[in-house]
């Protein structure tokens, strides 16, 4: 039984309406974040590419990754916007914040690691202080963000592809 359908059958009303539209609004919001973010990567690279060459990728290749990794987050971001949740889109959101998550940890955990460039706006921190923090704070939101995530999964019902006929 899921929430949903614990909610359904123990307290219709006011609870289930606000989990019902939570469903629908979270993963747009999502897709809004992930829009912000490739549009914030395209028009200013540096800390993409620096986090890129941090993880051992050459000076070559580095750019053609960065944009790899803009034109994806834009896709799933427009597509999180534009269609109705569904599990798949769902499991590819929770797959980038935790290859995003993973990536955070091991900057966290290195001395010297770059800036993620997560929070931007912190510029009154010391340099290395500040690196340190943006990747704290962007492993932070991103945990919040995949279990925010998993609960919307878990209330979205699965979609049948081909009915079965009775014949």
């Amino acid at each position: 039984m899921t929430f949903n359908m614990f909610l359904q059958a123990n307290q219709p009303g006011k609870l289930y309406r606000a989990v019902t539209i939570l469903v629908q609004v979270f993963p747009r919001l999502l897709g809004l974040m992930f829009l912000y973010a490739a549009v914030l990567k395209s028009i200013d690279r540096t800390n993409l590419q620096a986090v890129l060459k941090f993880d051992g990728f050459s000076r070559s290749i580095s750019p053609v990754l960065a944009w790899i990794v803009i034109a994806s987050e834009g896709l799933l971001g427009s597509m999180l916007i534009g269609l109705s949740p569904r599990k798949w889109l769902l499991g590819a959101a929770a797959g980038m914040l935790a290859i995003y998550t993973g990536q955070l940890i091991v900057l966290v955990a290195s001395d010297g690691a770059p800036d993620c460039g997560c929070m931007q706006i912190l510029t009154l921190i010391e340099q290395q202080q500040r690196d340190r923090h943006d990747n704290i704070m962007g492993l932070s939101r991103n945990i919040v963000l995949l279990l925010a995530l998993a609960a919307t999964w878990l209330q979205v019902p699965p979609r049948n592809k081909h009915p079965r006929s009775s014949t």
